[in-house]
């Protein structure tokens, strides 16, 4: 296909983003990973799942996909593996069940980066928190404890960077120092034993990316280099032209030229995207529930832009409706409904008003052109512009 941003593979299944933020799925859908609503129902080509995701992650039988809004979704398989390849029942999706799950299912929200293994999976949140979930037989949630968790808990700040290897860990906090727990029976941790961790333990600085595999471990550090340990055994895996496991990183290459964008202390590769503002008559708007961009629309509560446009409004609690009128104009939205009237004519909406964090949210462009205002939209710098003569 064309026009794709950003792709995830899973064991047997693929993800792929195109650049209008729609999200496709093809391949194996044992456990209904492809979250097309089937089951045992495989696709050879690729079908369209849902609208404004930004980020994926895939790993055996599961998918994630973080939305345009920070929210994280999650479906198909809702088990765990072991390291011996037997399912636990440690819900590995996060939404607090053991339920598998054939089409997406929210998890949480703020979240600007995912990574997913067989027995685990973590979140980096705005505020650069670290969250995990699933199986914790090595500890390598990091929360202290083996115990398994079926939604997920904090386990600790200032993070820039995680990878979920199989029953371990590598994180990158924000200044840019390498952390790693878990089993380490390959010297997949890096520090130099094969001693396993439930707790963090410091492994090297100036470390910008990581990535996981089984177990076998890799870092590019700030200066370009590449670094890997762990498992070597099976075809020289780690690229240093021996098969012996390391159990301390190792130099691999250097001078490498990293992905344009990339910057210490920055979530990798998905980094959030700026704020939207909305300026109205050269005055930047203030919102106490930021914008969001849902099917190429933003929405904006409606309080605010409302009083911006002098208008009356009046909600019906009971219909889930909101009515404004100025000047003899009426507009009625209601939640969830893609049609809104202006003075009766019924008008389709590319993105129906809804309820965030006990904010209504209704699309910007539509309401404010129904009195008359004039709506831009400059999308490389996410900023609404609208002009409104009185």
């Amino acid at each position: 296909m064309d026009n794709v941003s950003v792709a995830a593979a899973g064991w047997y299944h693929s993800l792929a983003v195109k650049k209008d933020g729609s999200l496709w799925s093809w391949g194996s859908n044992n456990s209904g990973e492809l979250g097309d609503g089937r089951d045992q129902f495989d696709n050879k080509n690729p079908a369209k799942i849902m609208n404004d995701v930004v980020s994926v992650a895939a790993t055996n039988e599961r998918s994630f996909a973080i939305k345009t809004d920070g929210s994280l979704w999650a479906w198909g398989s809702n088990k765990t593996f072991t390291l011996g390849w037997q399912f636990d029942a440690t819900g590995a999706l996060g939404d607090g069940t053991n339920v598998d799950r054939n089409t997406p299912v929210k998890i949480m929200d703020d979240v600007v980066y995912v990574s997913a293994s067989p027995t685990h999976s973590f979140a980096i949140k705005n505020d650069q928190s670290l969250w995990a979930w699933g199986d914790n037989e090595f500890g390598q949630l990091g929360d202290g404890t083996t115990e398994g968790r079926e939604t997920p808990v904090k386990v600790m700040d200032n993070v820039s960077h995680v990878a979920a290897g199989r029953g371990y860990s590598l994180v990158v906090k924000a200044d840019d120092s390498l952390l790693t727990w878990g089993n380490n029976s390959f010297g997949q941790l890096g520090d130099g034993t094969t001693e396993g961790r439930e707790t963090p333990v410091k492994i090297m600085d100036n470390v910008i990316y990581v990535a996981a595999g089984l177990e076998c471990s890799f870092a590019v550090k700030t200066d370009g280099s590449l670094w890997a340990w762990g498992s070597n055994n099976n075809n020289y895996q780690l690229g240093d032209g021996t098969r012996a496991n390391s159990s301390f990183p190792v130099k691999i290459l250097a001078g490498m030229k990293l992905p344009k964008g990339i910057t210490t202390g920055a979530p990798l590769p998905s980094k959030p995207p700026s704020a939207i503002r909305v300026i109205y008559n050269l005055d930047t708007l203030v919102f106490d529930q930021p914008p969001i961009i849902e099917n190429n629309r933003v929405l904006v509560p409606l309080r605010v832009i409302f009083e911006a446009l002098r208008a009356d409004v009046n909600w019906n609690r009971e219909t889930q409706s909101v009515t404004a009128e100025r000047d003899g104009t009426i507009v009625v939205l209601q939640i969830g409904n893609p049609v809104m009237t202006i003075d009766g004519e019924s008008i389709t909406l590319d993105a129906p008003p809804k309820i965030m964090n006990n904010r209504t949210l209704i699309p910007i462009r539509a309401v404010a052109e129904a009195f008359d205002a004039d709506v831009t939209w400059d999308g490389a710098n996410r900023v609404v512009t609208i002009l409104k003569d009185f």
